[in-house]
């Protein structure tokens, strides 16, 4: 499977695994890391952060269902 890439978000199979693997720019990862932190610590701003979160995560979640089946792949879990 090649490097597959939608803007801050890319996908790419190794071969010691039977699933492609997720791969996530450092500065998203900072910026998903920063708002499970405002959550934890009840900021006022938690509700803000919890939606960027949720975003965040279902945009990965997206792409890494897209990417897999374009790929030819099963999904190895079940989606909502």
């Amino acid at each position: 499977m090649k490097l597959l890439r939608r803007g801050e978000l890319g996908g790419r199979a190794a071969r010691w695994t039977k699933f492609p693997g997720l791969l996530v720019q450092g500065d998203t990862f900072a910026t998903i890391v920063e708002a499970v932190r405002a959550v934890s610590a009840g900021a006022e701003e938690s509700s803000g952060a919890l939606e960027e979160l949720r975003e965040r995560l279902e945009a990965m979640e997206r792409f890494y269902a897209e990417t897999l089946t374009a790929e030819g792949f099963e999904i190895p879990y079940r989606r909502e």
